[in-house]
């Protein structure tokens, strides 16, 4: 009787979760795609995580603009999601579950040939720092393969933030990682 009394409940519970489509989820196991949609000071940006078919890491589909000719923009993934304020120094430091830079000491540098030195949000030491496209604009737009990073595990991209620095690593523009159900949703 209990089962009956339920099926109703049930029914309707799946009717939204399947109207639901592009849902945000934590679920790592439900996510094919993440983006995070940096901005501030005049910058603004979209990183597109998408989980590669073999399971190998995630492909990421970057692009930014706002961006000074000629000036190199360090990007990087953050431990802390930014808060409801907006505040990008909220976001802690740079997503390093292997204590790449504890272990360097002082001496920290991201050699792109050994991932293993690297933080695995350093981002910029990893791929290369955000510039403008050099025609002129004000634009950057790349993608790379990382097997460096996931959506589950200690290497998990969800629930950090992507924070656009500065040179001087002043910190000019965040966002927060968010996991979707579907590959299809648009940066």
């Amino acid at each position: 009787m209990r089962l009956v009394s339920l099926l109703p409940a049930l029914a309707a519970a799946a009717v939204v979760v399947a109207g639901q489509g592009l849902t945000p989820t934590d679920n790592p196991r439900y996510v094919t795609v993440a983006i995070a949609r940096p901005s501030g000071n005049g910058i603004r940006g979209a990183v597109r995580f998408t989980r590669l078919a073999d399971g190998s890491g995630l492909q990421l589909d970057v692009q930014a603009e706002g961006l000074e000719g000629g000036v190199q923009y360090p990007y990087h993934i953050h431990v802390n999601p930014v808060p409801a304020s907006g505040d990008c120094m909220a976001t802690g430091g740079h997503l390093d579950p292997d204590r790449a830079k504890a272990l360097a000491g002082g001496a920290y540098r991201c050699d792109p040939a050994q991932t293993w030195t690297c933080e695995a949000g350093d981002l910029a030491g990893i791929y290369g720092n955000l510039t403008a496209d050099g025609s002129g604009s004000s634009k950057f737009k790349t993608s790379y393969r990382s097997t460096v990073l996931s959506f589950d595990g200690r290497v998990s991209v969800l629930g950090h933030s992507i924070v656009i620095h500065a040179p001087n690593n002043t910190r000019l523009a965040c966002a927060n990682i968010v996991g979707y159900k579907k590959a299809d949703h648009k940066m």
